[in-house]
């Protein structure tokens, strides 16, 4: 039986585009990919959804991965959303670089289709680098954070 991809994740990643006024987001969904890109008045999103994502999308949508120090973990976003560095506007942040972490300190969070998702340390260590700008769309497997551990 084939997987059908839902309208309703449609809307909510357009949603998404749009109150966050990016300009592309490219998305796993089961089996699909969905990539939305900012057009014109007329046509304020386009949306293309593909069983099989080389038909479909730019190479310019993947990004090459700077090397990682020697001996530094990196933190990936388990899931495509947008990155923030705190739990709510005008409120510190979780982590700065120099900060302390332990096993289940909270480093971020990650919004997709309106669930707030806590990405948490699962090493203890020293955050060594935030690669990511608050409120900034981060595919699946991004690389935000680097952590030295202790």
């Amino acid at each position: 039986m084939e997987q059908k991809i839902d309208t309703e994740v449609i809307r909510q990643l357009i949603e998404m585009v749009e109150k966050n006024d990016l300009e592309e987001l490219d998305v796993r969904y089961g089996n699909y990919r969905v990539y939305l890109k900012r057009g014109s008045s007329t046509a304020p999103v386009a949306v293309k959804v593909s069983p099989e994502p080389a038909a479909f999308f730019p190479e310019s949508v993947a990004e090459e991965e700077a090397p990682v120090p020697e001996n530094f973990l990196t933190v990936k976003a388990p899931l495509a959303g947008i990155f923030y560095r705190a739990p709510a506007p005008g409120a510190p942040p979780f982590i700065e670089v120099g900060s302390s972490v332990e096993p289940g300190h909270t480093l971020c969070i990650i919004e997709a289709m309106k669930m707030m998702n806590e990405i948490v340390s699962e090493v203890s260590g020293e955050i060594a680098a935030i690669l990511i700008e608050n409120a900034t769309a981060v595919a699946a497997e991004q690389v935000l954070i680097h952590i030295k551990p202790s």
